[in-house]
């Protein structure tokens, strides 16, 4: 239906009142064919929400890597991989390592995010692995220079978030 309504001329950077455009509801529901298709139509990768949410934040957070690995190679999104957030301050990353996304986090920082970004609250993304217990993405997260003794929320660590929640082999990764 996606690629019938796109070759039928279908405006497919049009955005609705929330600011998401076609692109963004796709990756944000996880609709891998349905987002390369727009991609390939040329759809625009770099536009931001009214909250500041980007389609980078929407597949980070579902976990479309094949999505995030065909579009972070262009030049034009390394500012919004280093820099954007969203309104409460959360990175493409920070949904990744939240979601326990390891091959989406290894490809964002492959294409620059920002490992020790805080959101509004001072979580980082090492917190928010730490904190589900994604001990493969806290992994990559320490390989590509993690602070692990970043203070965070009501004075925690990513070790005190994984070991407060119960999570041994975060803990082992970080000590």
């Amino acid at each position: 239906v996606a690629r019938a309504l796109i070759e039928n001329g279908a405006e497919i950077d049009k955005v609705g009142p929330q600011g998401f455009t076609a692109l963004m509801f796709a990756s944000s529901n996880g609709h891998e064919q349905v987002a390369r298709a727009l991609i390939e139509a040329g759809a625009s990768l770099a536009v931001v929400s009214k909250d500041n949410f980007t389609m980078l934040m929407a597949a980070s957070y579902v976990g479309l890597v094949s999505v995030l690995n065909e579009v972070l190679p262009q030049s034009d999104l390394d500012a919004v991989v280093a820099d954007s957030h969203a309104e409460a301050g959360y990175s493409a990353l920070m949904y990744a390592c939240k979601n326990g996304h390891d091959l989406c986090a290894r490809a964002l920082l492959e294409n620059g995010a920002a490992v020790n970004s805080q959101n509004n609250e001072g979580q980082t993304a090492l917190m928010w692995a730490a904190q589900g217990g994604h001990d493969q993405v806290a992994r990559a997260l320490i390989e590509n220079g993690a602070e692990i003794d970043k203070v965070g929320p009501q004075g925690f660590t990513a070790l005190m978030f994984a070991s407060s929640n119960g999570h041994e082999q975060v803990a082992r990764a970080l000590i």
